[in-house]
Formats: structure tokens, sequence, C-alpha cells
């Protein structure tokens, strides 16, 4: 069985919850799982640049999962563990945004929480 993550060029709707890459901090992005088998578990973003670590924008990013496989609520499988995503041209969401709206995730680009975050998922 193929999940949605082994799709390439797949586009999903944007979903504003998700901060806008030029705000990430150099680290990446955590999130919240809000809904489904992993509510109150992590998710961290880690950014990918064509070039040197934080010049210009990130081109993509990979997701770090609670699980080797996030379902959505209904069981059906959503996401796998590192997979990668490229950035679309605007008004195209991505495996972010559709983790986002599937699992109501809320976003954090404080360092502070990220730092946190980060310690405790790689403990």
């Amino acid at each position: 069985m193929r999940s949605r993550s082994s799709r390439p060029h797949e586009y999903f709707a944007v979903d504003p919850r998700v901060p806008l890459p030029a705000t990430w901090p150099t680290v990446g992005i955590v999130g919240r799982i809000g809904r489904g088998e992993f509510a109150g578990h992590w998710v961290y973003v880690d950014p990918y640049w064509e070039g040197a670590v934080g010049e210009g924008l990130p081109v993509g990013y990979a997701l770090e999962l609670p699980a080797g496989q996030l379902r959505d609520v209904d069981g059906r499988p959503l996401l796998d563990d590192g997979t990668y995503d490229s950035f679309r041209s605007a008004g195209r969401g991505g495996f972010i945004d559709m983790l986002t709206t599937a699992l109501e995730v809320v976003w954090f680009t404080d360092p502070e929480t990220i730092a946190d975050v980060m310690a405790t998922m790689r403990g």
C-alpha cells in the first residue's frame, strides 16, 4: 500500500495555520498534533537549503514524526516519518499543509519551544 507521502508533486490546499517559511528559524519549526492517534505528540520540520544553511529561504523540508507512519482520524495512511517535500508555488500547499489540516497541528516558531521539544524528541 502506498501512502500519500510516496506520490511526488502532489498539491494540497494551503492551510493558513502553517507559518510562512520566511518566519522559520534556521533550526526549523515544531508542531503539536491536535487530533488522531498521536494527539499531543510533536512533529519536527527540518528545513533544507540549496546553498549554505540559513542563506535565503529554505527550498524544502523533512518531517520528523512521532511514529513511522501517521494515519488520519479515519485510520488511512497519511505520511511516513522522514518524508521530504519541496516548497510549491504560491497557492499550492504541500505535505505540511495536508498534515496540519488532517490532524489540526499547531505550529511554533519561537526558539525556546523548539529547543524544549527537540530536547524531548531526541532525549
